[in-house]
């Protein structure tokens, strides 16, 4: 799901730095304005904090992974990241640190952070993602030996993407299509509704319903997909 801009940019001490962000909330969008921190030499910004990404995985999802880009340049004197870190539901700071040890540019730069199998070495659920205070921080210096100016840092936008899958054994939510795959080995005990929803398999192995379920259609099952009708089961289609 995303890449999604925040809804909230803030300057956060956090503990780290003791420069601020000016003009935050111009890392809400690409447009060539930007969030600023004015760095001397040997000083670290406060996070750079970007959250509220409006973000609706389905409850029951797993999330894979987080991805975060900045889009970044500097004026003057070269920087480079201090910290990136992700920001917990609870608002909380996350202990593993992505941050890039490359230079930054004197143009507009794209980097990524994380990847679609990286979970920032937190466990996540849906509302955790879901949640106005989730989101990343980054932190920037200026210590590079060969720097002598101040440096201003400059950021134009902040995204983030989550990777998730579904759990197909999950009824969804009424006049939605039910998608179940097969190698989940899903056993359903729990009525289900999908109203004008249709019911397809996919993958290979067995399903078991032992519950009510309707819906619109139902496929018929395919070569090495099988079907099973439990003692409880009733299938309304149509």
């Amino acid at each position: 799901s995303g890449p999604n801009n925040p809804g909230t940019m803030a300057n956060v001490p956090g503990g780290v730095g003791t420069i601020a962000w000016a003009s935050v909330a111009r890392a809400k969008a690409s447009e060539n304005l930007y969030a600023t921190a004015a760095l001397t030499l040997n000083t670290a910004s406060n996070y750079l904090v970007a959250s509220n990404f409006g973000f609706a995985i389905p409850t029951g999802a797993t999330i894979n992974g987080i991805v975060a880009t900045i889009e970044r340049s500097f004026v003057t004197s070269n920087c480079r990241d201090n910290r990136v870190r992700i920001i917990k539901a609870d608002g909380s700071i996350g202990a593993t640190d992505r941050a890039d040890s490359s230079l930054w540019t004197t143009t507009d730069t794209v980097i990524t952070y994380g990847s679609s199998t990286d979970l920032w070495g937190e466990t996540w659920t849906a509302a955790d993602i879901n949640d106005v205070d989730f989101g990343f921080g980054l932190s920037v210096t200026n210590t590079d030996p060969a720097n002598q100016d101040a440096s201003t840092a400059r950021v134009d936008h902040m995204t983030l993407t989550v990777y998730y899958t579904t759990d197909s054994c999950t009824c969804p939510a009424t006049n939605t299509n039910w998608a179940i795959n097969m190698s989940h080995s899903c056993n359903i005990t729990t009525t289900c509704n999908i109203g004008t929803g249709n019911i397809t398999f996919t993958g290979t192995g067995t399903t078991l319903f032992n519950a009510t379920i309707s819906s619109k259609n139902m496929e018929n099952p395919k070569t090495s997909q099988t079907l099973k009708i439990g003692s409880k089961a009733r299938v309304n289609i149509g």
